[in-house]
């Protein structure tokens, strides 16, 4: 069970836009990859050898640099820096992200430090004895605590996330429970416990997401996601419908044999394209990409398309047996 809560936060975080009251949704799914930090990369993919990404984007009409916009640095140390490159059009507030790992790939703190070399945006987190996350505290500039973010458990499950005020007051909280075989029900509570919203993630018996539905503070249906799968247990299509079962939003993705993703495409309800993706690999003599060129095409009402390309690289270090 605590398999089908992770993947209902991977699939919402990755693909669904999350409201600042949502919040909780974001931190979980931080908490369950990126807080492996060295563990995985960029993609989610697993790259304890991966030393460096590095990431250059350009606009039409705007020459591609040289240089990255950002680079991904593991140090020795066990510290990675998240670097944003000043040298780009796209980016003239340079900063660095820099997070702190323990000796179990833990992350324990993450904040980022202006060109003026001052910390800001501070993240502290801590952990139980079983490495799950139990509370993400965000700093001010001198440290003052802005809000905790509290991780409770039960019987080894995800039972509630609540938000907590400077001053320790709540300001809400999102409870998960397990009504029945194969469905997690999540509802959004205001401080006092009044119902904000909910919604419920339907899965098979082979645990596998089927639909994810929306309800408002009345428990009435809003909106229904449907999940479509293809033999392999990919994503194929994720639709979303109102609550009179009109569709109101299409995705619709294309893998290579290997399973990465080769096409995205987003269509409102009456199937009209809003914006394709395309991505483009080059791989190195073991079979591991190094650079994913991506392509995006956006149709914003009665202006032409535009193409955006961004380009993910990254270098990976073989031991002898490899």
């Amino acid at each position: 069970m605590q398999n089908l809560i992770c993947r209902a936060l991977i699939f919402l975080a990755l693909f669904f836009s999350i409201s600042d009251q949502a919040m909780a949704l974001e931190e979980i799914e931080h908490g369950t990859q990126e807080l492996n930090g060295p563990q995985f990369d960029p993609l989610g993919g697993l790259a304890e050898s991966v030393a460096s990404v590095e990431v250059y984007e350009h606009q039409p009409g705007v020459a591609p640099t040289s240089e990255p916009v950002a680079r991904l640095q593991q140090t020795a140390s066990g510290t990675t820096e998240h670097r944003k490159m000043g040298s780009s059009p796209l980016d003239t507030d340079s900063s660095t992200l820099v997070r702190n790992y323990d000796t179990d790939g833990l992350l324990v703190q993450e904040y980022t430090v202006d060109t003026l070399g001052i910390k800001q945006q501070r993240k502290a987190f801590l952990y139980d004895g079983h490495g799950r996350i139990q509370q993400v505290t965000n700093y001010q500039r001198q440290d003052a605590v802005e809000s905790a973010l509290v991780f409770l458990y039960a019987e080894d499950l995800l039972g509630e996330v609540a938000v907590y005020e400077a001053d320790g007051r709540p300001r809400w909280r999102r409870v998960y429970e397990y009504p029945e075989e194969h469905v997690v029900r999540w509802s959004l509570l205001h401080a006092d416990g009044r119902l904000q919203q909910a919604g419920e993630f339907i899965y098979d018996e082979a645990s596998v997401l089927q639909e994810h539905r929306s309800l408002d503070e009345n428990t009435m249906l809003t909106e229904r996601r449907v999940f479509e799968y293809d033999n392999e247990n990919r994503a194929v299509t994720i639709s979303t419908f109102d609550a009179d079962k009109e569709l109101i939003e299409k995705y619709s993705f294309v893998y290579d044999s290997a399973g990465n993703l080769l096409r995205r495409v987003i269509e409102d309800g009456n199937g009209h394209p809003v914006s394709v993706t395309q991505y483009r690999y080059t791989y190195d003599e073991h079979g591991s990409w190094i650079r994913v060129d991506t392509f995006l095409v956006e149709a914003r009402r009665e202006r032409p398309f535009q193409v955006r390309q961004n380009v993910l690289t990254r270098d990976i270090n073989y031991d002898s047996s490899n």
